[in-house]
Protein backbone atom coordinates (compact mmCIF):
# COMPACT_ATOMS: atom_id res chain seq x y z
CA UNK A 1 0.00 0.00 0.00
CA UNK A 2 1.02 3.06 -0.96
CA UNK A 3 3.10 4.94 1.93
CA UNK A 4 2.78 1.86 4.00
CA UNK A 5 5.42 -1.11 4.77
CA UNK A 6 6.95 -3.07 2.22
CA UNK A 7 6.00 -6.44 1.73
CA UNK A 8 7.01 -9.93 3.08
CA UNK A 9 10.11 -10.72 1.12
CA UNK A 10 9.95 -14.22 -1.54
CA UNK A 11 12.81 -17.17 -1.87
CA UNK A 12 13.77 -17.82 -5.00
CA UNK A 13 15.15 -21.92 -5.44
CA UNK A 14 18.22 -21.92 -7.78
CA UNK A 15 19.29 -25.32 -9.08
CA UNK A 16 22.07 -26.87 -11.47
CA UNK A 17 20.36 -29.17 -13.47
CA UNK A 18 23.44 -29.92 -15.42
CA UNK A 19 27.44 -30.96 -14.66
CA UNK A 20 30.16 -29.40 -13.01
CA UNK A 21 29.96 -27.39 -10.81
CA UNK A 22 27.55 -24.17 -10.39
CA UNK A 23 28.67 -20.76 -9.23
CA UNK A 24 26.04 -18.14 -10.04
CA UNK A 25 25.24 -14.45 -9.66
CA UNK A 26 22.05 -12.43 -9.44
CA UNK A 27 21.29 -8.94 -10.14
CA UNK A 28 17.78 -7.22 -10.26
CA UNK A 29 17.83 -4.10 -12.34
CA UNK A 30 15.66 -1.43 -10.45
CA UNK A 31 15.91 0.67 -7.38
CA UNK A 32 12.92 -1.19 -5.59
CA UNK A 33 14.10 -4.70 -5.85
CA UNK A 34 16.89 -6.42 -4.04
CA UNK A 35 18.00 -10.01 -3.96
CA UNK A 36 20.20 -11.85 -1.24
CA UNK A 37 22.78 -13.15 -1.56
CA UNK A 38 24.02 -11.58 -5.37
CA UNK A 39 26.71 -14.85 -5.48
CA UNK A 40 26.95 -18.34 -4.48
CA UNK A 41 28.01 -21.50 -5.51
CA UNK A 42 25.58 -24.67 -5.79
CA UNK A 43 22.32 -25.42 -5.36
CA UNK A 44 20.78 -22.76 -3.30
CA UNK A 45 17.94 -20.22 -2.44
CA UNK A 46 18.19 -16.27 -2.94
CA UNK A 47 15.74 -14.07 -0.59
CA UNK A 48 13.62 -11.63 -3.06
CA UNK A 49 12.40 -8.27 -1.55
CA UNK A 50 11.11 -5.21 -2.74
CA UNK A 51 10.64 -1.75 -1.08
CA UNK A 52 7.69 0.64 -0.79
CA UNK A 53 9.30 3.23 -0.26
CA UNK A 54 7.95 6.63 -1.96
CA UNK A 55 6.26 4.68 -5.06
CA UNK A 56 2.93 6.06 -6.03
CA UNK A 57 0.11 3.55 -6.70
CA UNK A 58 0.64 1.73 -9.73
CA UNK A 59 2.09 -1.76 -11.31
CA UNK A 60 5.70 -2.23 -11.75
CA UNK A 61 7.68 -4.73 -13.21
CA UNK A 62 11.21 -5.49 -13.33
CA UNK A 63 13.46 -8.44 -14.04
CA UNK A 64 16.76 -10.85 -11.53
CA UNK A 65 18.99 -11.80 -14.10
CA UNK A 66 21.06 -15.27 -13.14
CA UNK A 67 23.94 -15.76 -14.86
CA UNK A 68 26.92 -18.28 -14.53
CA UNK A 69 30.14 -19.19 -16.00
CA UNK A 70 29.37 -22.13 -18.94
CA UNK A 71 25.87 -21.52 -18.39
CA UNK A 72 23.04 -19.37 -20.38
CA UNK A 73 21.83 -16.24 -18.31
CA UNK A 74 17.99 -16.45 -16.83
CA UNK A 75 15.80 -14.02 -16.45
CA UNK A 76 12.59 -13.83 -13.20
CA UNK A 77 10.58 -11.29 -14.11
CA UNK A 78 8.79 -9.74 -10.97
CA UNK A 79 5.53 -7.27 -10.81
CA UNK A 80 5.32 -5.15 -7.60
CA UNK A 81 1.40 -3.68 -7.57
CA UNK A 82 0.98 -1.15 -5.02
CA UNK A 83 -2.79 0.05 -3.69
CA UNK A 84 -3.73 3.91 -3.04
CA UNK A 85 -3.52 4.38 0.49
CA UNK A 86 -7.01 4.48 2.43
CA UNK A 87 -8.45 8.86 2.25
CA UNK A 88 -11.90 9.78 3.78
CA UNK A 89 -13.14 13.04 2.64
CA UNK A 90 -16.39 14.63 3.84
CA UNK A 91 -18.45 17.06 2.12
CA UNK A 92 -19.57 19.21 2.82
CA UNK A 93 -16.90 20.64 5.18
CA UNK A 94 -19.19 22.47 7.69
CA UNK A 95 -23.08 22.93 8.68
CA UNK A 96 -25.04 25.86 10.25
CA UNK A 97 -27.97 25.28 11.83
CA UNK A 98 -30.24 27.74 13.44
CA UNK A 99 -32.93 27.68 16.14
CA UNK A 100 -34.92 29.67 18.27
CA UNK A 101 -34.65 29.66 22.19
CA UNK A 102 -37.78 27.37 23.67
CA UNK A 103 -38.69 25.84 20.34
CA UNK A 104 -38.48 23.09 18.07
CA UNK A 105 -35.17 21.72 17.49
CA UNK A 106 -34.10 22.23 13.83
CA UNK A 107 -34.14 19.35 11.04
CA UNK A 108 -31.14 16.89 10.87
CA UNK A 109 -28.42 17.29 8.26
CA UNK A 110 -26.35 15.25 6.34
CA UNK A 111 -22.40 14.63 5.62
CA UNK A 112 -21.19 12.57 2.77
CA UNK A 113 -18.25 10.78 4.14
CA UNK A 114 -16.15 9.00 0.84
CA UNK A 115 -13.75 6.34 1.76
CA UNK A 116 -11.33 5.87 -1.52
CA UNK A 117 -8.16 3.35 -1.75
CA UNK A 118 -8.24 0.15 0.66
CA UNK A 119 -10.28 -0.74 3.48
CA UNK A 120 -10.19 1.59 6.20
CA UNK A 121 -12.08 1.04 9.71
CA UNK A 122 -13.20 4.84 11.04
CA UNK A 123 -15.35 5.91 13.83
CA UNK A 124 -16.57 9.44 14.33
CA UNK A 125 -16.82 11.56 17.38
CA UNK A 126 -18.40 15.14 18.25
CA UNK A 127 -17.33 17.89 21.15
CA UNK A 128 -20.33 19.10 21.86
CA UNK A 129 -23.18 18.06 24.49
CA UNK A 130 -26.01 19.29 22.46
CA UNK A 131 -24.52 18.31 18.89
CA UNK A 132 -25.11 14.06 17.76
CA UNK A 133 -23.79 11.97 14.88
CA UNK A 134 -25.05 8.49 13.08
CA UNK A 135 -23.50 6.13 12.62
CA UNK A 136 -20.68 6.21 15.14
CA UNK A 137 -18.24 3.15 13.27
CA UNK A 138 -18.06 1.98 9.79
CA UNK A 139 -15.82 0.80 7.50
CA UNK A 140 -16.91 1.95 3.70
CA UNK A 141 -18.46 5.12 1.96
CA UNK A 142 -21.30 6.34 4.23
CA UNK A 143 -23.82 9.28 5.00
CA UNK A 144 -23.63 10.85 8.49
CA UNK A 145 -26.68 11.45 10.14
CA UNK A 146 -26.26 15.14 12.44
CA UNK A 147 -28.60 17.05 14.91
CA UNK A 148 -28.78 19.07 17.37
CA UNK A 149 -30.58 19.55 20.70
CA UNK A 150 -30.93 23.15 22.04
CA UNK A 151 -32.84 22.11 24.89
CA UNK A 152 -31.97 24.13 27.69
CA UNK A 153 -29.52 26.59 25.58
CA UNK A 154 -29.27 29.98 26.06
CA UNK A 155 -29.56 32.57 23.09
CA UNK A 156 -26.09 33.16 21.51
CA UNK A 157 -23.69 31.22 18.74
CA UNK A 158 -22.34 27.58 20.14
CA UNK A 159 -19.31 26.20 17.69
CA UNK A 160 -18.76 22.19 17.73
CA UNK A 161 -16.66 20.07 15.57
CA UNK A 162 -17.35 16.31 14.03
CA UNK A 163 -13.91 14.24 14.00
CA UNK A 164 -13.77 11.11 11.65
CA UNK A 165 -10.75 9.55 12.48
CA UNK A 166 -9.26 6.07 11.26
CA UNK A 167 -5.86 4.25 11.56
CA UNK A 168 -3.98 4.50 8.70
CA UNK A 169 -5.36 7.58 6.80
CA UNK A 170 -5.42 11.70 7.94
CA UNK A 171 -8.38 12.70 10.36
CA UNK A 172 -11.02 14.66 8.50
CA UNK A 173 -13.56 17.42 10.45
CA UNK A 174 -16.68 18.94 9.79
CA UNK A 175 -17.29 22.43 11.74
CA UNK A 176 -20.49 23.33 13.22
CA UNK A 177 -22.10 26.49 14.34
CA UNK A 178 -25.51 26.72 16.10
CA UNK A 179 -26.92 30.00 16.63
CA UNK A 180 -30.09 30.37 18.86
CA UNK A 181 -32.52 33.35 18.79
CA UNK A 182 -34.42 34.54 21.20
CA UNK A 183 -37.97 33.90 20.75
CA UNK A 184 -39.51 36.57 18.56
CA UNK A 185 -42.43 38.93 20.81
CA UNK A 186 -45.21 40.66 19.38
CA UNK A 187 -48.06 42.87 21.34
CA UNK A 188 -51.57 43.38 21.28
CA UNK A 189 -53.64 46.13 22.62
CA UNK A 190 -56.85 45.51 24.40
CA UNK A 191 -59.59 47.94 24.11
CA UNK A 192 -63.02 47.88 26.10
CA UNK A 193 -66.23 49.94 27.43
CA UNK A 194 -65.68 51.53 30.78
CA UNK A 195 -67.59 50.22 33.97
CA UNK A 196 -70.01 53.10 35.23
CA UNK A 197 -70.25 51.90 38.62
CA UNK A 198 -69.67 54.87 40.86
CA UNK A 199 -67.19 52.82 43.42
CA UNK A 200 -64.92 51.59 40.23
CA UNK A 201 -61.65 51.20 41.36
CA UNK A 202 -59.76 49.24 38.43
CA UNK A 203 -59.90 46.60 36.18
CA UNK A 204 -57.69 43.19 35.86
CA UNK A 205 -56.56 41.47 32.45
CA UNK A 206 -56.62 37.86 32.80
CA UNK A 207 -54.78 35.97 29.80
CA UNK A 208 -54.23 32.81 28.86
CA UNK A 209 -53.10 30.17 26.12
CA UNK A 210 -56.33 28.13 26.23
CA UNK A 211 -59.75 28.95 26.28
CA UNK A 212 -61.12 29.72 29.83
CA UNK A 213 -57.97 28.51 31.44
CA UNK A 214 -56.82 31.72 33.55
CA UNK A 215 -55.03 31.89 36.25
CA UNK A 216 -53.89 34.73 38.54
CA UNK A 217 -54.60 38.33 36.69
CA UNK A 218 -51.53 39.35 34.26
CA UNK A 219 -52.25 43.13 35.12
CA UNK A 220 -54.47 45.52 37.35
CA UNK A 221 -55.05 49.19 35.75
CA UNK A 222 -56.87 52.15 37.49
CA UNK A 223 -60.40 53.15 36.58
CA UNK A 224 -60.61 55.50 34.27
CA UNK A 225 -58.29 52.94 31.86
CA UNK A 226 -59.87 51.49 28.83
CA UNK A 227 -56.51 50.32 27.02
CA UNK A 228 -53.88 47.78 27.79
CA UNK A 229 -50.77 46.89 25.58
CA UNK A 230 -50.01 43.15 25.98
CA UNK A 231 -46.53 42.75 25.44
CA UNK A 232 -43.83 40.01 24.88
CA UNK A 233 -46.63 37.62 23.00
CA UNK A 234 -44.54 34.86 21.72
CA UNK A 235 -45.00 33.98 17.61
CA UNK A 236 -46.75 30.93 16.48
CA UNK A 237 -49.34 31.08 19.57
CA UNK A 238 -52.53 32.31 20.10
CA UNK A 239 -53.85 34.30 22.80
CA UNK A 240 -56.99 34.28 24.73
CA UNK A 241 -58.03 37.75 26.98
CA UNK A 242 -61.01 38.43 29.42
CA UNK A 243 -60.86 41.91 31.70
CA UNK A 244 -63.07 41.89 35.12
CA UNK A 245 -63.84 44.81 36.90
CA UNK A 246 -63.43 45.04 40.62
CA UNK A 247 -64.81 48.11 43.45
CA UNK A 248 -62.93 49.69 46.34
CA UNK A 249 -64.16 47.20 48.39
CA UNK A 250 -62.24 43.99 46.48
CA UNK A 251 -65.48 42.91 44.87
CA UNK A 252 -64.75 41.41 41.37
CA UNK A 253 -67.31 41.09 38.63
CA UNK A 254 -67.34 38.20 36.40
CA UNK A 255 -64.89 37.88 33.30
CA UNK A 256 -65.92 40.07 30.45
CA UNK A 257 -66.30 38.33 26.82
CA UNK A 258 -63.53 36.39 26.04
CA UNK A 259 -61.26 37.38 23.01
CA UNK A 260 -58.25 35.73 21.44
CA UNK A 261 -55.57 36.70 18.95
CA UNK A 262 -52.91 34.53 16.73
CA UNK A 263 -49.68 35.87 16.68
CA UNK A 264 -47.95 34.58 13.69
Amino acid sequence: QQGGGSPTAQTLNISNTGGGTLSWSASPNTTWLAVSPTSATGNGTATVSVTTGILTAGSYTGNITLSATGASSMTVPVTFTVTAAPNISLNPSSLNYAATQGAANPASQTVSLTNTGGTLNWTVSDSASWLSVSPASGSSSSTLTTSVNTSGLAAGTYNGTITVSATGSTSRTVDVTLTVSAPTTSSVTLTWTPNIDTDLAGYKIYRATASGAYGAPLATVPAGTVTYLATGLTTNTTYFFVITAYDSAGNESSFSNEVSKSVL
